[in-house]
């Protein structure tokens, strides 16, 4: 079974990054795939690995980039795996509210293409007080965290990182299947 993996990778020392490596290198060494391709993202200049022992590392996309949907899945069709799991937090494709939906409609679209997909939450915004994070978008923010909720959460199946989110996720979208794997899961 081949497993693509989206998400930011180091390089970078940021918490989703970290979060992706420790996970694929736990993947990698629970022997349930036979191949594992990393469609990674960073802003790192210079050299990166392009392999994790056995794991194909893939760096097709930056954040801030308008095209990393369509690189990603240019990438997806010519990988044609058995299952992606994305790694997402709200932001990750960039700053703009345009970069972040663009980016998030990924794995919808994968969907779409006939992919079985596995998205993984680090936050949920539509949960948060949008207005002490200073969300752009005035009265129409907690709309647009909804939608953006709703449409990258059209996966075959979530997991959240934070318990009370997956208590929280589970109670709002009953009929979506939810799973928590916490920070460390993959010691």
């Amino acid at each position: 079974m081949h497993l693509a993996i989206v998400s930011p990778f180091p390089p970078a020392i940021t918490g989703i990054g970290q979060y992706g490596y420790h996970i694929t290198r736990a993947l990698a060494a629970s022997g349930a795939f036979e191949r594992i391709t990393v469609l990674a993202g960073s802003q790192e200049d210079g050299a990166k690995p392009n392999h994790l022992g056995a794991t194909e590392i893939e760096y097709c996309w930056a954040p801030g980039q308008w095209q990393a949907r369509t690189a990603i899945l240019s990438r997806v069709k010519r990988l044609n795996p058995d299952v992606i799991w994305f790694n997402l937090r709200m932001g990750m494709f960039g700053e703009s509210p345009w970069l972040s939906v663009s980016g998030l409609l990924t794995p919808m679209a994968a969907r779409w293409l006939g992919f079985p997909t596995v998205v993984t939450f680090h936050e949920m915004v539509e949960a948060s007080d949008l207005r002490l994070l200073n969300a752009p978008g005035g009265r129409l923010a907690p709309w647009g965290a909804r939608f953006i909720t709703s449409l990258a959460t059209r996966s075959d199946v979530v997991c959240l990182t934070m318990k009370k989110h997956l208590d929280w996720f589970a109670q709002k979208r009953p009929y979506i299947d939810c799973v928590h794997i916490p920070h460390g899961a993959f010691n």
